[in-house]
C-alpha cells in the first residue's frame, strides 16, 4: 500500500517560489516528526464574504451605519455589504454572513408570537 501525502494549502499574499514551498514542507516534516510526504501549496484566493441585508426598502445611509456599527460592534463582522429589497418582508430587516442569520424581521417575530400561542394552548 502506497504512503499516504500530507497536502497542506498555505494561505499567503507573499510569491513563494517551489523551492520555498519545498523548504516549508521540510520544516515542517522534520519539526513535527512526520513519516509521510508533505507537500505545500499555496491556496487558491477565495472571494471575500459579503454582508447581505435584506429589507422592504431601501436602507438609508443613517440606518446601513447603525447596522453594519452593530455588526462589527456585537459580532466583529466587517465585509463588503450587498443590500438588497425583498418586498415580502413585513417590516425590519435581515442579515446573513457566511452561516450567521440574523433575523430582525416582523415576520419572524410574528411566527414566534403564533409559534408560542401554539405552545401555551396545548
Amino acid at each position: 500500500m502506497p504512503k499516504q501525502t500530507l497536502n497542506l494549502q498555505l494561505k499567503t499574499k507573499a510569491k513563494l517560489s517551489s523551492k520555498e514551498l519545498e523548504a516549508i514542507a521540510r520544516y515542517i516534516k522534520r519539526e513535527y516528526k512526520l513519516d509521510v510526504p508533505v507537500k505545500v501549496v499555496i491556496a487558491k484566493p477565495t472571494k471575500p464574504a459579503k454582508i447581505v441585508i435584506s429589507s422592504p426598502t431601501k436602507l438609508s445611509p443613517d440606518q446601513l451605519k447603525q447596522v453594519l456599527s452593530y455588526l462589527k460592534n456585537k459580532y466583529q463582522i466587517e465585509a463588503p455589504v450587498k443590500t438588497q429589497i425583498d418586498p415580502s418582508i413585513l417590516g425590519g430587516i435581515r442579515v446573513n454572513y457566511q452561516d450567521l442569520e440574523i433575523d430582525l424581521t416582523l415576520d419572524n417575530q410574528l411566527w414566534h408570537l403564533l409559534d408560542t400561542m401554539q405552545t401555551k394552548e396545548g
